[in-house]
């Protein structure tokens, strides 16, 4: 019979892959969430020992790291609609009076195989995706035709045709010729995000193909995959490297950053865009994301990339908007009042924890205006030097004792990290990719 991987979301099996994990799916998950098991089982004959290996993860998780892998839902529903138009295509050249038989439905027509397609849009498609889930309905081949499943399918044409769809050549749960995990993408959808994802790996550890000590997740992720990130300076850099691995250590192995100490030069906004347009003109094919300070000297290089044609594959971004910065104390030519510096004078210094924002007798350090740019009509401001530097040394005893476990992160107020952090994580969960068609061996 063979030895299988198989990927469960709750308890419904939804792919599985005979002697080995395709690495299109070990990468949707990290050695932080492999589990080894140990059961105990007794025999009439003999007691044993039973090993369960399988990595786990949440819905809400995997479907994050789908979006930075580029399968979203805006890149789905563009593969859902043009294999709609396939299938009309498809048959264009056929008598009307030919019937269709695709297992289930049968359409008498070309007019009513049209009629019924049409009716299918991507809202539809999402909710019987998930009508599936809720139902426990098996995808592989010697599951469907028994009884139980047939009587699940009577009543929904829509759920007939997706399912026998999935034993034609070219067609996956809708989709036509393309990557599995974007049907994959569409499944998880609308379940509750903090249901649980297994891929289970026993039977292949039992059988040899692994050990179970195998790191086989990091195989997957190569650097082609990762999505690079470019920051102001190095200390950004820094700091968000350490905290996304902190904060958010779910995502971390997906990303990276570019390496600033190799480069021997101290970057700020203007080289980072120099350096972003030959990344761009060499047609790197990697994810990019270029985030920029929210200040006035940010958005200015902001706006000024946002003239070239910029790929899909490139995102810039700024630090996002915070409330806390709505109402803050400034030093300008009229002395001490409070402004919104959203905008105007955001460098990562103010999104790090309130705590060290302050001085001994709890007063925030002011932002001082500086230069005054023409174009944007504003003044660009900023910590002063000293301020700068009494708050990463404040932010670095924070940061540290967190990493090393010797303080709680929830001692300290990491909303606006987390804030800048979620910009980062979900760039490209809207941008609708071009796809090129690839099919994997996932038949049980």
């Amino acid at each position: 019979m063979g030895s299988y991987a198989n990927l469960k979301i709750d308890k419904f099996e939804c792919f599985s892959m005979k002697s080995y994990v395709h690495s299109s799916f070990a990468v949707l998950f990290c050695e932080s969430d492999k589990n080894i098991e140990i059961k105990k089982i007794e025999d009439e004959d003999e007691v044993y020992d039973e090993e369960k290996v399988y990595y786990r993860t949440s819905v809400g998780t995997l479907k994050q790291r789908l979006d930075i892998l580029g399968y979203n839902i805006p890149t789905l529903k563009y593969i859902f609609e043009e294999s709609k138009h396939r299938r009309i295509d498809d048959f264009e050249d056929v008598d009307d009076d030919t019937s269709y038989d695709y297992d289930e439905p049968v359409f008498e027509s070309k007019k009513d195989y049209k009629n019924f397609i049409d009716s299918f849009n991507f809202e539809t498609y999402l909710i019987k995706l998930n009508s599936l889930y809720k139902n426990k309905i098996p995808l592989f081949f010697d599951e469907i035709f028994k009884e139980q499943t047939k009587q699940k399918l009577s009543s929904d044409n829509y759920l007939k045709f997706l399912v026998s769809e999935y034993h034609q050549d070219d067609y996956f749960l809708g989709l036509y010729n393309c990557d599995y995990r974007y049907a994959l993408r569409g499944l998880l959808e609308k379940i509750n995000k903090n249901t649980i994802v297994e891929l289970d790996i026993s039977s292949l550890v039992y059988s040899g193909y692994y050990s179970n000590d195998e790191k086989l997740t990091d195989k997957s992720l190569d650097v082609n995959s990762k999505t690079i990130i470019f920051t102001e300076g190095k200390y950004d850099t820094d700091i968000i490297k350490r905290c996304l691995g902190l904060l958010y250590p779910e995502y971390f192995d997906y990303f990276s950053f570019l390496d600033l100490d190799s480069i021997k030069i101290e970057l700020n906004a203007s080289r980072i865009v120099t350096y972003l347009k030959s990344f761009i003109s060499a047609g790197i094919t990697n994810k990019v994301i270029m985030i920029f300070d929210n200040d006035t000297e940010g958005n200015y290089f902001k706006q000024e990339l946002n003239k070239i044609a910029i790929p899909n594959n490139f995102c810039v971004k700024s630090y996002p908007d915070i409330n806390f910065a709505n109402n803050y104390l400034c030093m300008g030519p009229n002395g001490l009042e409070n402004s919104n510096v959203n905008g105007k004078a955001c460098s990562i210094e103010m999104y790090l924890p309130k705590e060290v924002l302050t001085t001994d007798k709890k007063e925030v350090r002011p932002i001082r205006w500086k230069n005054y740019n023409e174009k944007l009509k504003q003044y660009h401001g900023g910590y002063s030097d000293n301020d700068k530097s009494i708050i990463q040394k404040e932010f670095e005893k924070i940061l540290s004792n967190c990493e090393q476990g010797k303080n709680e992160i929830s001692d300290y107020d990491f909303s606006n990290i987390k804030a800048l952090l979620d910009t980062i994580i979900e760039a490209f969960n809207d941008v609708k990719f071009s796809v090129n068609g690839i099919s994997i061996s996932l038949v049980k």
